[in-house]
């Protein structure tokens, strides 16, 4: 990984429906119109006050 923000922003409560804690990481997975998967590796998860 490179120097940067590699972070997810989520809602306290959405953390808390996924069963994650502030300040772990996780990678999230997609998959485009193009039917291709992509991948964003080890991001770390920051409790974001957002409604």
């Amino acid at each position: 990984m490179h120097k940067g923000r590699n972070v997810l922003f989520v809602n306290a409560a959405d953390l808390a429906a996924l069963g994650l804690a502030d300040g772990s990481y996780a990678d999230v997975h997609s998959v485009a119109p193009d039917r291709v998967d992509r991948v964003l590796r080890r991001l770390r998860i920051i409790s974001y006050p957002r409604p």
